[in-house]
């Protein structure tokens, strides 16, 4: 929640993230009116969504506003796991006054929400990439036709918030075989694009002894 005062109308920003309330609105813009509430005011808001590769932008214009004024974004969650954000840029024309407020929300699906991923044994399934091969053109299933999983993908179904980071856990599936003893390794590739270069941080986490290793 953020707050912008003027002396005469203020606005309020609430975000939302939850997922039953995003279906609604992903945000939620307050202007309060000035006081004495009798001396009327203008509000343009322009409203611009990122939502993956895509941009969407809706305006808002109100006129001689004499009451607190409450404006949901037009873009619900729809359902589809991509990264998001939102951002609002409002004007508020107060006694001839133009008052400029500029808003951009946290990003929703913040982290990489779809992963190839496998586990394997590599003494009974060795499986060795050679330096600089592409593992996202393996025969995933071919190569390990028991342990293979093609896709892991991040599912809007029981998340807490939107803006909740996603994780490929992997222990739950083979935590027998480590209970066992059985050496295990594994990989995961994605695809990341991006229009300038930027720093990506993968964190991981075992239990007991681990090593990561990676391809270039």
């Amino acid at each position: 929640m953020r707050w912008q005062g003027w002396g005469g109308s203020f606005m309020h920003v609430i975000e939302i993230s939850t997922p039953e309330e995003t279906r609604r609105c992903l945000g939620r813009i307050i202007v309060g009116a000035p006081h004495p509430a009798d001396e009327p005011f203008d509000v343009d808001i322009v409203f611009t969504l990122q939502r993956g590769a895509t941009t969407e932008e809706h305006g808002k214009h109100v006129t001689r506003a004499t009451e607190a004024l409450i404006v949901d974004t037009p873009f619900p969650f729809q359902g589809e796991v991509n990264p998001t954000r939102w951002s609002a840029g409002v004007n508020i024309t107060w006694r001839g006054r133009l008052l400029t407020h500029t808003y951009r929300s946290q990003a929703l699906f913040p982290t990489i929400h779809a992963w190839q991923a496998c586990v394997y044994h590599p003494e009974d399934q060795p499986l060795a990439l050679q330096q600089g091969e592409d593992i996202l053109d393996l025969d995933w299933r071919a190569c390990l036709p028991r342990t293979a999983r093609t896709q892991v993908r991040q599912a809007p179904d029981g998340l807490i918030n939107l803006a909740q980071p996603y994780s490929v856990i992997l222990s739950a599936e083979h935590s027998q075989g480590q209970r066992a003893g059985i050496p295990l390794a594994g990989y995961l590739a994605t695809t990341i694009t991006s229009p300038s270069d930027r720093e990506v941080v993968l964190l991981f986490r075992g239990s007991g002894s681990a090593a990561v290793g990676s391809t270039a």
